[in-house]
């Protein structure tokens, strides 16, 4: 059994899906409710377990209701993937709840393909990172072993961004040389801005995932957005392979030493898209599940990297909420249901026309 170690953030999702064909402020709705498990530290951690790869969660959740929902969802998609018995035992040895958290909660507006996400911040105590930090120190050196860690959202909570931007820079100071590390940053930690990360967002991490409109925003001075080619170039410099997801539209990605850009060509139609809650957390979930089955990153694994990444993505674009249900189950079901995941959907773009390409899609996310 592969394992791999999962920070970030975790918190009950309330799905909105309006009964009429108008959303106006200020009127009255009928809608249809359903609850959910998310965050981008719960939203992983349950693909991965569904689909048999051992997880021990470092997550921002609280010891009170809404924790143990959480908890209770892991367990559910550990034995979805058959591991149960493997991983309750190491769950054990490890507090997979912090006392400092209030688990937090949020409201999704599901319409017209769009989502309207009203957040709860995150209640914190005093203690809060350091207890994080701690857990994270502790699952490294686990008897669960370490194949990845996911570096997802820290949420700042009443520390502030920058005080959990401090502990994240420590854990990643931390991750072991002989592990992957991805580096998925929430908003938390893209609000510092490059300048403050640039002296550890490189190389030894492996692959570092951003939303385009993120990374236009994460890599400008101030409030300026930078052109895609000025991402490119910065990214680059990194020495880290860099994934940039466009949304419904796919994602498109560099790798260290090669000039190459490879294009992710989505796996489902937009007119099939029900809900596009968790897909990048979806993206990242399946790049890892290939990567720990590689001993090196070369062109071809990372290539069935990013395809293994589209077809997780594109099963949370087809389902609800931001991990499902049933993690593993949906994905099988969305695997041999959509013709598109039996046709290679990665292209590597070189010279004039990757140009051509970074050009055209600067435009269009401008």
């Amino acid at each position: 059994m592969r394992n791999v170690i999962v920070i970030g953030s975790g918190n009950l999702e309330f799905l909105l899906r309006p009964e009429d064909s108008s959303v106006v402020l200020g009127s009255k709705h009928r809608v249809t409710r359903d609850c959910y498990v998310g965050g981008s530290g719960v939203n992983i951690s349950r693909r991965l377990l569904s689909r048999g790869i051992g997880v021990l969660p470092v997550l921002s959740i609280g010891d009170d209701d809404a924790g143990h929902q959480i908890l209770h969802s892991l367990a559910s998609a550990a034995r979805e993937g058959g591991i149960d018995e493997l991983v309750q035992p190491i769950w054990s040895e490890h507090q997979l709840v912090n006392p400092a958290v209030q688990t937090p909660t949020s409201a999704i507006l599901v319409h017209s393909n769009q989502r309207t996400i009203f957040q709860q911040r995150l209640g914190t105590a005093a203690g809060y990172l350091a207890a994080l930090e701690s857990r994270f120190d502790q699952g490294i050196g686990s008897s669960l072993g370490c194949d990845a860690v996911v570096l997802g959202h820290v949420p700042a909570g009443q520390d502030g961004d920058e005080s959990a931007g401090a502990t994240v820079k420590r854990l990643i100071e931390k991750i072991p040389s002989d592990v992957w590390s991805y580096v998925v940053l929430g908003g938390s930690q893209l609000r510092l801005g490059w300048e403050y990360w640039k002296d550890h967002l490189c190389e030894p991490i492996d692959v570092l995932q951003l939303n385009l409109k993120e990374a236009q925003r994460f890599f400008a001075p101030g409030n300026l957005t930078a052109g895609l080619s000025e991402v490119l170039d910065i990214a680059r410099s990194t020495g880290m392979s860099v994934v940039l997801t466009l949304d419904r539209f796919g994602a498109i990605a560099i790798k260290p030493d090669d000039p190459g850009l490879w294009m992710v060509w989505p796996v489902i139609r937009n007119r099939d898209v029900q809900d596009a809650t968790g897909a990048g957390d979806a993206f990242a979930a399946g790049a890892v599940a290939q990567l720990v089955e590689c001993s090196e990153l070369s062109v071809d694994d990372y290539t069935r990297m990013l395809q293994g990444a589209s077809h997780w993505a594109g099963a949370a674009c087809a389902t609800m909420g931001g991990s499902g249900s049933e993690p593993g189950a949906e994905l099988q079901q969305f695997l041999e249901s959509h013709p598109l995941c039996n046709e290679a959907n990665v292209e590597v773009r070189k010279d004039a026309s990757a140009q051509e390409l970074v050009n055209f899609l600067g435009l269009a996310f401008q």
